[in-house]
């Protein structure tokens, strides 16, 4: 169910990844504050008296390091199996903040680190954490791939971690498409469609540590159906041809299982997987084969654009 988002006195607004999160603290971003919004979560900073327990706390177990920080989540699994409702949780950015949920929750806690910074908070917390956040409670299947609209239909773009696919997004808003969503994209399946939502309105060209990017006027906030996936190959240095072909077979489920899961975990694997076999029963899937470097973009970008006016 649906609805839209409602104004509440003494609240930061904002919509990412098609969730109204309402805050007690403003972020520095321009972010929507208006539009169909799937659920409501609260975003509030932990001061003296904590509305919880923390010797309630699971293990801290290391999950990776991001953006030079070293990540921990606290779970009292430590093969991360699925919490028990109202199960304390805790995501962690060493020095920097901490965030906190009971599972099954939609109120969110954070909590100040000796590096904390307003706009280290934005980037942790929409980047970083809330996808995790909205994955663990299977509210979607966060996708790394970017999302892009042309002419009405909405692709998706999937590569290798640095394969190239946000510098590829990133012309195509300079010609004056709509971005979807850059890095992180929201998805769920829905009346046989791979339904994807809008995050926010930044988008890179490079990546930057600890930054969403630059701010885009051609961000489109919508919820609909993606109808094709380019996987983003590199071809050898001496090979400058553009193909478009047909991945077929479980060479997709495997592109998609290797480069396109933004965050896998035991708890989920099955779900995962299931998903991964659904969306590709309703999706059309190309391999995109192109020579590297941003001298060959424009030919890439016409390539695609020539592609597409031969499926719709």
């Amino acid at each position: 169910m649906c609805f839209y988002y409602k104004i509440v006195k003494g609240s930061s607004k904002m919509i990412v990844y098609g969730v109204e999160v309402l805050s007690d603290t403003p972020f520095p971003l321009h972010l929507p504050q208006e539009g169909i919004v799937s659920r409501t979560c609260y975003l509030y900073q932990l001061h003296t008296k904590l509305p919880f327990s923390k010797d309630s706390l699971g293990k801290k177990i290391f999950l990776h390091t991001a953006h030079g920080r070293e990540i921990f989540f606290y779970h009292k699994s430590k093969q991360m199996a699925t919490p028990t409702h109202n199960e304390l949780l805790c995501y962690e950015v060493e020095n920097v903040l901490r965030f906190y949920w009971h599972f099954g929750s939609s109120t969110l806690y954070y909590e100040k680190g000796k590096h904390y910074t307003p706009t280290l908070l934005a980037f942790w917390f929409i980047h970083m954490f809330f996808p995790l956040y909205l994955t663990l409670e299977s509210h979607y299947q966060m996708l790394h791939a970017n999302a892009l609209e042309v002419k009405g239909h909405l692709f998706m773009l999937s590569a290798p971690y640095q394969g190239g696919k946000s510098t590829l997004a990133s012309y195509f808003i300079e010609k004056g498409h709509h971005l979807i969503s850059d890095d992180v994209l929201p998805t769920n399946i829905h009346n046989q469609h791979l339904v994807c939502h809008s995050a926010f309105p930044y988008h890179h060209t490079f990546r930057q540590a600890e930054s969403l990017g630059s701010y885009t006027q051609n961000f489109k906030a919508t919820s609909a159906p993606i109808e094709v996936i380019y996987f983003l190959k590199k071809n050898p240095s001496t090979c400058e041809k553009i193909s478009i072909v047909p991945t077929k077979g479980i060479e997709k489920f495997k592109l998609l299982k290797e480069n396109s899961l933004l965050y896998s975990f035991q708890l989920n694997r099955q779900k995962e997987d299931a998903f991964l076999f659904e969306l590709l029963k309703h999706v059309q899937v190309f391999t995109l084969s192109r020579p590297w470097g941003t001298q060959h973009l424009d030919a890439v970008y016409h390539a695609i654009i020539a592609h597409q006016k031969t499926l719709f």
